[in-house]
């Protein structure tokens, strides 16, 4: 019976100790946080330098940056393709803007965004076009 209280005294605070360590990953972590993607197609024939995706949620601002300059210089050419995942809080707005090696500068208007939400921005010669679907969980 002693032994048992013993064993019982020790592995209780081993347990609640594994279990906080468990908590503070998964939030650190952002695990379980809705995420939203935006994909970003340069189909015009400018060369893509940096892209910029900011979004608010919860009253917060963010703001992703891809900038091919910041890429390993082994990187053959700039990316036609750039994704971004956004975590949010619940549900929020984006912008996307894009600046070419040109100096020419696009940039969306503001969209809703939420948790599952698929965001492809296609860059043309004429402007962006935005097309939204809807992952389901």
């Amino acid at each position: 019976m002693r032994r048992m209280f013993l064993s019982t005294l020790v592995l209780v605070p081993l347990l609640l100790v594994a279990f906080a360590a468990g908590a503070i990953t998964s939030i650190w972590a952002q695990w379980g946080f809705p995420i939203a993607t935006v994909h970003v197609k340069n189909e015009s024939a400018r060369i893509l330098d940096t892209v910029k995706v900011r979004y608010t949620t919860c009253g917060i601002t963010r703001t992703l940056i891809y900038s091919h300059g910041a890429q390993l210089p082994l990187e053959p050419a700039p990316k036609k393709l750039v994704s971004m995942q956004l975590v949010l809080c619940g549900e929020g707005s984006h912008t996307t803007e894009t600046l070419f090696s040109d100096g020419h500068i696009l940039k969306t208007e503001g969209s809703y965004i939420q948790g599952g939400s698929v965001i492809t921005e296609r860059i043309t010669d004429a402007g962006i076009s935005s097309e939204y679907t809807r992952t389901l969980p």
